[in-house]
């Protein structure tokens, strides 16, 4: 005869002795495990207000649905509308999917309140199955203009930006005049660039201050990738370590890989290191422009300079007065050193591959002292 518990004949189950747990075979009937939410794109709110999200173009059929109750509930926010007044600690999560993929993206947010991002981004193009998400192929713009202008984004560390295989301006303008960011993403995974896909990501984010010296893991390079990243970052002091670049073991640059990429950083002292041997037209245009803090340039080792690669690469640049660029040919020619010291510190030690005849001005070593490099 079975013990009764309700009218659950106990006989069939176990009973745990100690927390009155009770298993039918290996399941666990009571009491019930709490379900695991999945880290979707998040917002968490410093202060009380709403979120708007902007569909891209007002006959856009982009669409995102936000919970706030952790996943339990999603309602459906149409175009321009507000969602409900959150209070300071509040967790809006949000989801998409099957968005029209325009050059502005799919749209952007704004808020009247300050508030922190989090969660993994691939929730706003995959909807509930975004977890195992890591490719962004043929999603265009994928996330262009998100926070574009939006400056109550306070705190990004925590977003998740999981895709290592990018696409065409996926990350461009992402954060765009976000003046009052503080901090950014805390990985960059990806591996396989695209075209400008980080172009602008940063630009104007004024209160950065600093990202990971590794940041930027990807050693072959796309055309424009990393095209104004962080232009008018003016608190950045500390950026990556280096920007490493390869084609088949070859260091060789991307055209216009690093154009504009830290021009207007003013308080980047120390510059990541640029190791490649190989470059491409407008690898480096601009890629310095009026850095203030600067006072000593990278090692240029590449021998051969070609269109437009150094162009303006050091304009306004005021305290530099130490160079090291290692050229043999192309130097002055189609550009490729055009106004690159133009407004430098008027003393200053240019070092060069031993006898190179370099040209005096902005467009060669300035007046600065020639020095043989002994490495």
């Amino acid at each position: 005869m079975g013990i009764k518990i309700g009218n659950i004949d106990a006989s069939y189950y176990k009973i745990g002795s100690s927390d009155c747990t009770i298993y039918l075979g290996v399941t666990k009937l009571y009491p019930q495990d709490t379900p695991q939410t999945k880290n979707y794109f998040k917002f968490i709110a410093r202060g009380s207000g709403t979120y708007t999200f902007y569909a891209n173009g007002a006959d856009s059929g982009n669409t995102l649905s936000y919970s706030l109750d952790s996943g339990t509930t999603w309602t459906q926010l149409a175009n321009g509308s507000p969602t409900p007044t959150v209070s300071a600690g509040d967790v809006v999560m949000w989801k998409g999917s099957n968005h029209t993929l325009g050059k502005n993206g799919i749209g952007t947010f704004s808020a009247t309140t300050n508030f922190d991002v989090a969660g993994n981004a691939m929730s706003l193009h995959f909807g509930d199955d975004f977890e195992n998400q890591t490719s962004l192929s043929g999603k265009d713009y994928a996330f262009k203009n998100l926070f574009s202008g939006c400056s109550s984004v306070i705190d990004a560390e925590n977003l998740e930006l999981p895709a290592t295989t990018l696409s065409t301006y996926c990350y461009g303008n992402m954060f765009r005049f976000a003046v009052n960011l503080t901090k950014v993403p805390s990985a960059l995974p990806a591996t396989t660039l695209a075209e400008h896909c980080y172009d602008g990501m940063y630009y104007q984010c004024s209160a950065v201050t600093s990202v990971a010296s590794d940041y930027l893991p990807a050693t072959t390079l796309a055309p424009a990738c990393y095209w104004a990243m962080f232009q008018s970052c003016s608190g950045l002091t500390s950026a990556v370590s280096s920007i490493p670049a390869s084609n088949g073991g070859t260091p060789t640059l991307a055209a216009s890989a690093c154009t504009n990429m830290f021009s207007r950083c003013t308080s980047l002292k120390t510059p990541p290191a640029l190791p490649a041997t190989t470059l491409q037209p407008q690898c480096y245009y601009n890629m310095f422009y009026q850095n203030l803090a600067m006072t000593k340039g990278p090692v240029l080792p590449a021998p051969t300079l070609v269109t437009d690669c150094y162009r303006q690469m050091f304009n306004g640049s005021y305290n530099l007065s130490e160079i090291t660029c290692l050229a043999t040919s192309g130097i002055n020619t189609n550009y490729s050193t055009n106004s690159w010291l133009n407004g430098v510190k008027i003393s200053g030690t240019f070092y060069r591959a031993a006898g190179v005849n370099w040209p005096k001005g902005a467009n060669g070593r300035y007046y600065w002292t020639l020095v043989d490099y002994s490495g």
